[in-house]
């Protein structure tokens, strides 16, 4: 499967619209993690993605953690490290952002 390289690809234009809106975070029920660590975090804490985008200059960590998403069905999709640099809050992403649903939360009394 070849990487997205198009900043007009649904997937991209989501994200980037997940990352940019609150409304759209609101309406969606969506957010976005970034990183390897933040992506293992929300997995052990029983957070499961819609969607994982990474590049080519993922690490050897986060090839590992997205093996593991891919045998939990997560959809993983290839882009263009360009492209996932340019939706990036960081200034040097570290290969990999993840969909997640949000969840409401209750707080112990």
């Amino acid at each position: 499967m070849d990487p997205i390289t198009s900043s007009k690809n649904p997937k991209i234009q989501q994200v980037r619209a997940l990352i940019n809106q609150h409304k759209e975070r609101q309406e969606s029920g969506k957010f976005i993690v970034e990183g390897v660590r933040l992506t293992e975090e929300a997995l052990a804490s029983g957070w499961l993605p819609e969607m994982v985008l990474v590049s080519l200059s993922l690490s050897q960590r986060g090839t590992e953690l997205a093996a593991e998403l891919r045998q939990r069905n997560v959809p993983i999709e290839e882009i263009d490290e360009r492209l996932l640099n340019q939706l990036s809050d960081t200034q040097t992403s570290q290969g990999i952002l993840a969909v997640l649903a949000q969840r409401t939360l209750t707080i112990p009394d």
